[in-house]
């Protein structure tokens, strides 16, 4: 069979189907120029940029998925919101269907340079102490709890997810052989609110948009060993105690 009886007999192209777009040719559209790709999860690709408009380095995650991306730019609108020095702040929430032809978004947001809590202390578990330093422990602690009081009190929602996964370090990247940082200067960035609600909403449906490895356990949402006792007891409602 010719080429051109092939192309005769093979089904036409959807006249809506946009071109394909390659990641830093879309992110230059946004006036940003990609440096690298930072991690993939389950609702995108995140890569770090260089905003030269605003003079800085930024993650910006690329959400493709037709499904998610509605979700996703409802949850960035929100987060636009927190403004708080120990939660990931997002600076722009882009749509992207006018360039790509399909509903997708695009999420920009304060690059973390340290990686996740869990990192560390695996590789804390590696060396001679086997934990991190007690004045690190205490200061961290501190940040994650004046991040959730400022959640809780403030904006009046529930993460939902908390886990040491969840908790980014903005500090020195771990070196490769494990050896320990300085954490004197470190910061917690709470982030993934994949699993966030609103207090005093029981039925407000879980959100999706950050989220790239939160767990299921039957019909909880969640990560086993951190759900609360009272969510493991079934409660759907938030009640001080």
């Amino acid at each position: 069979t010719s080429a051109a009886t092939s192309s005769a007999t093979s089904s036409p192209a959807p006249a809506s189907a946009a071109p394909p777009v390659d990641a830093a040719s879309l992110l230059r559209k946004l006036n940003l120029e990609m440096v690298g790709e930072l991690g993939k999860g389950g609702f995108g690709t995140v890569y770090k940029c260089k905003d030269a408009l605003q003079k800085r380095f930024v993650a910006v995650k690329l959400v493709n998925d037709a499904r998610n991306a509605q979700a996703a730019m409802r949850e960035g609108q929100k987060l636009l919101r927190a403004k708080h020095k120990n939660i990931v702040q997002i600076y722009r929430v882009l749509d992207l269907s006018p360039i790509l032809g399909t509903a997708s978004c695009a999420l920009e947001m304060e690059v973390v340079t340290g990686g996740d809590l869990s990192d560390h202390l695996e590789a804390a578990r590696r060396r001679p102490e086997r934990r991190l330093p007690a004045a690190t422990v205490l200061r961290l602690s501190r940040q994650l709890l004046q991040a959730l009081v400022y959640l809780h009190g403030e904006m009046k929602w529930l993460h939902g997810d908390i886990k040491p996964q969840n908790m980014l370090l903005q500090c020195h990247p771990l070196p490769d052989d494990g050896s320990a940082i300085d954490y004197s200067d470190a910061e917690i960035k709470l982030a993934d609110f994949g699993l966030a609600k609103v207090m005093g909403q029981e039925n407000s449906s879980a959100s999706l948009v950050l989220s790239n490895a939160s767990s299921f356990v039957g019909g909880l949402k969640g990560t086993m060993w951190y759900l609360s006792p009272e969510a493991l007891q079934g409660a759907f409602s938030y009640e001080r105690t």
